[in-house]
Order: structure tokens, then sequence, then C-alpha cells
């Protein structure tokens, strides 16, 4: 499978207008520079996920030879349990009358190129959400994933501590997480937090924009405000995971193997019952997590953090 973020992706399409629209896609959320897409066959991806690793063991040379049964501590095998993700299609229509069409010309604006724009950050804004929330009609993502595990709030005031035992639940690479991904809340106590203690702030520049993200050991820490508060926002969902990196061990945006990313415009000239050009942007796309170990979420109580 090949493993391309969105900002990659682009370097191959074959249409330069879907090339811009992943481009708009990118701005809305820096998250889309870093996470992997890869593209499947068919209309969902089943990942047989590892749910017990097969067993290892010295061996001692004076055996002269292997006696391969379940019972040795060597041969035991390996447990896996399938997981289906599947495709979406979210669309953006833009209908733009020829009087506007006209009059803006008349001063360089193409209107309907803007309408095509504003279409691509609504549709990155509802992929961002889908994340994150659950949606009609929209593929499941972290709060939806059936083997994901929580971890419990540790008891303490110390909002590091909670970061750390968060980030300890996400086991796929052995230690490494690659993303934090909180609310706005979460953010401004996290921020609050780290003045309190006049602590320096770490940030992660991301690859293509530049943009200086937060960070936590080395660890950025994105935003998503979809992440909906309770308690007059004192508790709120945080998560931390993986990406996929072709071991089955994180998060990947997946769409239609042969497309440009799930990305399609289509412009159709004058509509046929309006006074107005017409175009659809469109993306077909999900959410697959390749190991269930690759994510973690925790509910954070900010109350009394420090």
């Amino acid at each position: 499978m090949a493993i391309l973020t969105l900002v990659e992706a682009k370097k191959h399409f074959n249409d330069p207008v879907a090339a811009g629209v992943a481009d708009t896609l990118v701005s809305v959320d820096p998250m889309f520079e870093v996470i992997p897409a890869i593209g499947i066959a068919g209309s969902s991806l089943i990942v047989n996920q590892e749910t017990t690793g097969g067993a290892a063991a010295w061996y001692n040379t004076a055996t002269s030879t292997l006696i391969e049964t379940a019972a040795d501590a060597y041969a035991e095998p390996n447990a896996s349990t399938a997981r289906t993700f599947t495709l979406h299609p979210v669309v953006g229509q833009a209908i733009v009358t020829k009087f506007h069409q006209a009059t803006s010309a008349a001063s360089g604006v193409d209107q309907l190129a803007m309408q095509i724009a504003s279409k691509a950050r609504n549709i990155g804004r509802m992929v961002r959400t889908s994340l994150v929330s659950t949606v009609s009609y929209a593929p499941a993502g972290l709060d939806q994933f059936a083997g994901i595990s929580g971890v419990t709030q540790p008891s303490t005031t110390d909002v590091f501590e909670c970061l750390d035992a968060l980030m300890d639940g996400v086991k796929s690479k052995d230690g490494q997480v690659d993303a934090i991904v909180v609310n706005e809340e979460v953010m401004r106590v996290i921020r609050r937090c780290a003045r309190a203690r006049n602590q320096h702030f770490e940030y992660f520049t991301t690859p293509v924009s530049g943009q200086n993200i937060l960070s936590y050991n080395g660890t950025p820490i994105f935003r998503n405000q979809n992440i909906a508060a309770e308690d007059g926002d004192d508790k709120s969902w945080i998560y931390a995971l993986n990406f996929e990196s072709g071991g089955n061990d994180g998060l990947a945006l997946i769409y239609p193997d042969g497309t440009n990313a799930g990305i399609e415009v289509n412009v159709y000239g004058e509509s046929e019952i309006y006074h107005a050009d017409t175009a659809r942007v469109s993306q077909i796309c999900g959410w697959a997590m390749y190991n269930d170990d690759g994510a973690t979420s925790m509910q954070l109580d900010t109350t009394d953090l420090v």
C-alpha cells in the first residue's frame, strides 16, 4: 500500500483543480499535513489487527531440536481480530447566478472559484469533525472505533501527569506517540498550567505551512473544537494516537484507490433550472485504525488541574 500525506498525494493529482481543493483542505487543519492517506480497493477496508503478538523465547543451544507446538514459548502463534472501515462521500454544491458571476468578473473576481474554495473548506471541516464526533452518514472516528480502549484520569491535579497517563495508553509503536488531540477548552488549561509554572512552551513545526503547534514531550497537540465539552466545559475527551506507517500501527485517512485522494471537482456550467452556473466538490474518504493499540482516550476533568 502507498502511504502519502494529502500534501504529498496532491503532487500526483492529474487534476489541478482537485490539487487546489487539497491545498484548501490542508489549510483548514494542520493535522491534514501529517495524517497519512492510503488508497484502498472497494468501498471498505478490513484490517486484521493483532491482539496478541506471536511469542519468541531465548533458545537453549543444548537442545538439539525445536519441538514446534503451541505450548512452546517460541512457537505460540499470534491472535488477531478483524475490523472493518468504510468510505463515505461528503459533497458541496456551488450555485452562482449569472448576474453575480458577470458582475464579479468585472471587478476581477471569479465567483464560482470562490464558491468552490468555500465548499472545499467546509468539506475539510466536515472530515475533521468526523474524526472526533458522531455525525450522521459520516465515517466512524476515534469516538466510535470498536477496539479503542480508554485510560482513567489519574488522581492528581497535575495536567501533565494526565497527559503522561494518556500517552502511556498508546502502545503500537513501543512508546512513540504521534499526536494528541484536544478541544480549545483543554488547550487553554494546558497553556494556563504551563504559564503558572513558568515553563517554556514546546512547539512542533508543521512540514508544509510551517505553523508552530503546541507540543508535549515532542508530540504535537492538535486542536479540534468538535470534541464536545461536558459539565459546563469542565469535562472533555482527549485523545492520543499514532499514524499508520506501514506496520499496522495507527490511524490513516482512506480513499478510493486510483482517485485524487477521493477528491473530485465537477464544473457543470449553466444549470438547466436556474439562471446560474453550477459546480460540485466532493471527497470520498474514511478513517481507518490499523491497530487498536494505536490510540487511546481519556475523559479529562479540568476543574482542579494546575
